[in-house]
């Protein structure tokens, strides 16, 4: 396919020689004036411009600052075609941003050079171009899988040590930890059934009071960096979601809406095991509330195996189609497996409150 070339030329005389020498090699398209350049090119989409420098209505020089300040034509190489002659023109000409300088009356066979060097260099240009974003994306993967995987080993080391926690406080402060491990400011209220407990604020502040208000309504509030998710016995106001960051927002709803509900059932559990024997109706309500949180807990793990499995091979598919070199694809594929080597570690502790389920319903 012919590479195609844009000449703007006020000369007729000019014009037609450039059509005509140009016509077997190249295609050409040709306009008196460079008023409308940006809109021409736009439609023409040219691998090259050759711009005469003094037009009506637009000389040369603005024409190929207008064109190198646009995103979509600053690429396309530009050759000026001029019968000024000076140093002072041609450096006015390269500050202009144009590659080359030619000068009337030009010679044929120095004007196909210089043409089909302009055209070799842009090639080449756009194919580092094309390296270095691709390189960019397979590192913004690489880092994303990394913070996605090390997000879900936070939030299965919470699961793992909600499991040891005897009581509210310890719990409440097992969330603030989780949640200071993802980069988040937050606040807690946990509704027991011994009264209302505050975490990251008091019950008095600010926080206190909103998340007091908040907590008889289960339904979930985003208003950009803030947050708030609620269970009947639980709230968590978020100070600082990443809202300029729309793909870890995103995942970050999703963790926090795991963190919540399993806070929620481990609040439910620890008001279960501090009534006396005198309180429990039947040994079969302990059997429920064991049989409940048993259950919960292996939903969110399965709901989390799914994710990272989902993620790890949407990233795999990703990194394939990139078309990086082995070595690229090599240390992405390692740090994935790292990823879910250190995820599958933590998951083997999953049994923690399972046991300790067991344990309680044989009091």
């Amino acid at each position: 396919m012919k590479s195609h070339i844009l000449a703007f030329d006020d000369n007729e005389q000019c014009r037609g020689f450039v059509s005509s020498f140009l016509g077997s090699d190249f295609s050409v398209s040709t306009y008196h004036n460079a008023k409308n350049c940006i809109e021409d090119v736009k439609l023409k989409k040219p691998d090259l411009i050759l711009l005469d420098i003094m037009m009506p209505d637009l000389d040369g020089y603005e024409a190929c600052k207008l064109l190198k300040s646009s995103a979509e034509t600053s690429d396309i190489p530009i050759i000026f075609l001029s019968g000024l002659d000076t140093p002072q023109d041609r450096i006015e000409g390269y500050v202009c941003g144009a590659e080359d300088y030619i000068t009337k009356p030009f010679d044929s066979d120095e004007m196909v050079l210089k043409i089909n060097i302009a055209l070799e260099n842009a090639k080449e240009q756009r194919l580092l171009k094309e390296q270095f974003q691709a390189k960019q994306r397979s590192d913004v993967m690489a880092k994303n899988a990394i913070e996605q995987s090390f997000e879900y080993g936070i939030l299965m080391d919470f699961h793992r040590r909600c499991s040891a926690s005897p009581d509210y406080e310890s719990l409440g402060e097992e969330v603030l930890r989780c949640c200071k491990q993802l980069g988040l400011a937050v606040s807690l209220e946990v509704v027991s059934a011994t009264g209302n407990h505050y975490f990251g604020c008091q019950s008095n502040s600010l926080e206190g009071q909103l998340l007091a208000r908040c907590i008889d309504d289960q339904s979930h509030i985003h208003v950009k960096s803030r947050s708030i998710f609620k269970r009947k016995n639980a709230a968590l106001l978020i100070k600082n979601m990443p809202f300029e960051d729309m793909d870890r927002y995103g995942r970050f709803k999703d963790h926090l809406q795991v963190l919540i509900n399993s806070t929620s059932d481990h609040i439910s559990l620890i008001d279960l095991q501090n009534q006396t024997s005198d309180d429990l109706v039947t040994k079969g309500k302990v059997t429920e509330w064991s049989a409940r949180v048993k259950q919960a807990t292996a939903d969110q793990n399965k709901e989390a195996i799914s994710k990272v499995s989902k993620l790890f091979w949407s990233i795999e598919e990703k990194v394939l189609g990139l078309g990086l070199e082995d070595d690229q694809e090599k240390r992405i594929f390692d740090m994935l497996r790292e990823g879910e080597k250190s995820i599958g570690a933590l998951f083997e502790h999953s049994g923690t409150l399972n046991d300790l389920m067991d344990e309680f319903t044989k009091l």
